[in-house]
C-alpha cells in the first residue's frame, strides 16, 4: 500500500493505492493496482493518467472482514494526508506542478 499522485489534464492529487491479490475480498490469480484519488470527484474516463508511487505505507496483508480494512483504509488516507503535508509545508520545490492538497491541510 502506498501514498500515490496521480496526474491527469496536467493537475496532481493526492492519493492511496494497493498493489496486490486483494486478499480481504477476493483472490485475485495475479496482482492487481487499485487507486483511490482524494477529495477527487472527476470523471477521467479515456484520459491519461500516471499513477507515481510516492512512499511505502504498509505490505498488503488479509484483515479478518471488511470493517476492519475498511478502518486501516481510513489510517492509510490519513497517514497519506499527513505525508503530503509534511511535503508541502517543508520541501514545496519536490513538486513541480501543484498538487491538489484541499484547503484544510495548508491552513
Amino acid at each position: 500500500v502506498y501514498a500515490t499522485i496521480l496526474t491527469v489534464d496536467q493537475r496532481r492529487f493526492m492519493g492511496v493505492a494497493n498493489i496486490g491479490i486483494r486478499p480481504t475480498v477476493g483472490s485475485e490469480l495475479s496482482p492487481c493496482i487499485e487507486m483511490h484519488a482524494l477529495d477527487f470527484d472527476r470523471d477521467i474516463y479515456g484520459k491519461k493518467a500516471t499513477i507515481q508511487f510516492i512512499m511505502r505505507l504498509r505490505e498488503e496483508k488479509k484483515f479478518p472482514d471488511i470493517h476492519a480494512l475498511a478502518a486501516q483504509i481510513r489510517k492509510d488516507v490519513e497517514r497519506t494526508r499527513r505525508y503530503f503535508d509534511w511535503v508541502l509545508r517543508r520541501v514545496p520545490a519536490m513538486i513541480n506542478e501543484p498538487l491538489h492538497v484541499p484547503k484544510t491541510l495548508i491552513d
